[in-house]
């Protein structure tokens, strides 16, 4: 799955399509074209982000404004990890408190593109961490690409692209189911993998509300934890 190349790819909807994929007058590699147009599709699918294209890193913060990372496509979460542990603590939102709020910058001009950067409302104590998913690079359809996305999820909206801008819906209506089962097959597989099951509730600040447990011996008791208060977001359960 992970092995899957551009070149293979583009093979596969050469054979497809019903015409040459030179293109025509004004798109020169029509299925470099469609590949580029599916990968970008598929990218925002999921609206949290893909889990393995999601990365974590320490942001820098002047006069209480951080730059997003370069390779930011989308922004995630905003946290601090006062502990240095690799585990956030006190969470930041969009629009916020005074103590916990961001606000976006719009950073955006026809001659230089986007910057993508955030405002605190209040300068944090601690080091500021963002979990973001990373852009990935268009195709060139030179050398050799892997793709991150396996062949046939890319091959499935490449097709639904062609048909859409064809008026092919007879023919898409027959791609369409297997393309939704190539898609749910690799969002089972690999995204959220590994969670810890359960549903846990947060309070305003963005940490676990601890529920005490019962037994029963009609005893209840605070939920173990390693640091912290009981609210604390480190805590493990113990049964």
């Amino acid at each position: 799955m992970f092995a899957d190349t551009y070149s293979d790819l583009a093979l596969t909807f050469n054979e497809w399509l019903d015409n040459s994929p030179t293109g025509g007058e004004y798109v020169t590699n029509l299925t470099l074209d469609y590949a580029n147009r599916a990968q970008d599709s598929i990218w925002s699918e999921p609206a949290n982000g893909w889990t393995l294209l999601t990365r974590s890193e320490k942001l820098t913060i002047a006069n209480l404004i951080a730059t997003l990372p370069t390779g930011c496509g989308l922004l995630i979460h905003v946290y601090s990890d006062c502990d240095s542990d690799g585990k956030p603590d006190f969470y930041y939102f969009k629009d916020g408190r005074l103590i916990d709020g961001f606000k976006f910058i719009p950073g955006f001009t026809k001659a230089s593109g986007h910057t993508r950067s955030i405002q605190f409302f209040q300068a944090p104590n601690e080091p500021i961490y963002c979990d973001y998913q990373v852009k990935l690079d268009a195709f060139a359809g030179t050398s050799t690409e892997y793709m991150f996305f396996p062949k046939s999820i890319m091959l499935g909206k490449m097709q639904y692209l062609r048909c859409l801008d064809k008026g092919m819906l007879n023919e898409w209506k027959a791609l369409s189911a297997e393309y939704e089962k190539e898609l749910s097959r690799f969002k089972s597989q690999h995204q959220n993998v590994g969670e810890m099951p359960g549903i846990t509730i947060n309070d305003s600040w963005g940490k676990e509300v601890v529920i005490p447990r019962h037994n029963l011996n009609y005893d209840s008791g605070g939920r173990g934890r390693i640091t912290g208060s009981t609210n604390d977001r480190d805590t493990y359960r113990r049964y």
